[in-house]
Order: structure tokens, then sequence, then C-alpha cells
């Protein structure tokens, strides 16, 4: 996330391709075998960074440029809000299985601080999110639960661990989803391993 604006090889926003599309491919070639495996999920990585993204939510005309007028927050918030809003869609679209979105809680990652990026969110991070966050081994207990929990509802975003309610915003947006959704299905028409 502390990358300063590029694209992908593709020529995707650098957090779109990353966090979005890359898992929206991994989802649609996963599909035959999930559609016959038995209590089959896909879980979303989500963020609770969703809440971030600017007036319009997904600015869908922008996804293919670098976004350099576009503060880093809101280009990661963007592509946490299309994880979100994706999982949701897919949840009505692939009956067969559940698919959820989860956010993981403030962890301490070297998120912002591994490559060249944004001072302001480099600082931030050294220095007043190492102090908030909670260890990786914490952090990964929504994943865990998330992925072996008989208890999940098809569509819903969970909180660390385990909690609903936090939708909010674009996140409640169902004509975006499916704007996302179809723009997600053109993009990715011509891909396969």
């Amino acid at each position: 996330m502390g990358a300063p604006p590029t694209l992908t090889k593709d020529g995707y926003e650098m957090h779109m391709g990353t966090n979005h599309l890359g898992h929206a491919l991994l989802l649609k070639l996963l599909k035959p075998v999930l559609d016959k495996t038995p209590d089959a999920r896909a879980v979303h990585l989500s963020s609770a960074g969703f809440r971030h993204v600017g007036p319009a939510g997904i600015e869908f005309d922008t996804l293919k440029s670098a976004k350099s007028e576009t503060a880093l927050p809101y280009r990661y918030a963007q592509s946490k809000l299309a994880c979100l809003l994706y999982a949701r869609e897919a949840s009505k679209r692939y009956p067969n299985f559940k698919n959820i979105a989860i956010n993981p809680g403030e962890v301490q990652t070297e998120l912002f601080t591994r490559e060249a990026g944004d001072d302001l969110m480099k600082h931030l991070q050294e220095h007043v999110a190492s102090k908030l966050a909670i260890p990786i081994s914490e952090g990964v207990k929504n994943h865990l639960w998330a992925t072996t929990s008989p208890d999940i509802n098809n569509g819903e975003f969970y909180e660390p661990v385990g909690k609903t309610g936090g939708l909010e915003g674009h996140g409640l947006d169902d004509e975006m989803a499916k704007k996302l959704w179809g723009w997600t299905e053109e993009q990715l028409k011509d891909q396969a391993l």
C-alpha cells in the first residue's frame, strides 16, 4: 500500500489490480471446483479502509490509470470497497458456495513502510499505528474464523472476530456492486491459466 502511484503489468491502478482483480480472477478460476465442494466458501479480504473512499465510491473511469492525482489512502480504500462489494455480489450470483468479506483489523504490518511512497503514511505507521495495531498473530484470527466457522452468513461482512454490523455507506450500495461485477467480468473475459 505504501507504493507510489503505479500500474500493474496489465495496466490497472496497482491497488485495484492487486487487491481486487487478482482475487476476482482466482475466484473465477476456482468456481468450477467450489461449485462441487460441500460447504465451500470464498473469503474476500476487505478492510475497514473501505469506509474512506471518496464521495463517488469506486471511480470506474480511473481504474486504468495510476491515479497520481488521488491520495494513496483513497486508492487503497477504493480497492477494499471493491473486495467487499464483489463478495456481496458473488454471494448472489454464485449460489453453490458462500462468499463473505472480512476486515482483519488494524494489524502490525509493513504496509506503508516497506516501499518508497507517502512519507506521512510511513510516519503514521511507524509512530502511531505501531502502538495501536495488533500483532499479526492476533490479526489472523478473523481469517481463521471466517474459513472454519459453521456460523457464516452468505454475503456478510465480518469485523474481528466474527462480528457483523460494520456495513455502511458505499458498502451497502447494491447498484455499485452490480456495476463492479459487470466491469470486473469485462476486464477478466479473456483471462485464463
